[in-house]
């Protein structure tokens, strides 16, 4: 199997939440701690100051509310 980080970069291009093309990360949706799988499927690209105010809108790694239909434009599990 391919590796999924370079499966989410490749599909996602651009952070899913504002379109930066700089300092992206991969993030589960379904977070690990909750036995959220590796998958790309499980993941969506985010840049480094939407992933922050993700997790911390989310209360992380304690809240966990994710929304997955608001974390990916267009794009569905």
């Amino acid at each position: 199997m391919e590796n999924y980080k370079a499966v989410v970069h490749a599909r996602d291009v651009v952070c899913q939440i504002c379109g930066s093309s700089k300092n992206l990360s991969v993030h589960h949706i379904v977070p690990k701690c909750q036995n959220g799988p590796n998958t790309p499927e499980n993941c969506i690209l985010l840049c480094m100051d939407c992933h922050r105010a993700l997790h911390q809108q989310e209360g992380y790694p304690h809240g966990n509310k994710h929304r997955t239909k608001s974390h990916r434009k267009g794009h569905h599990r």
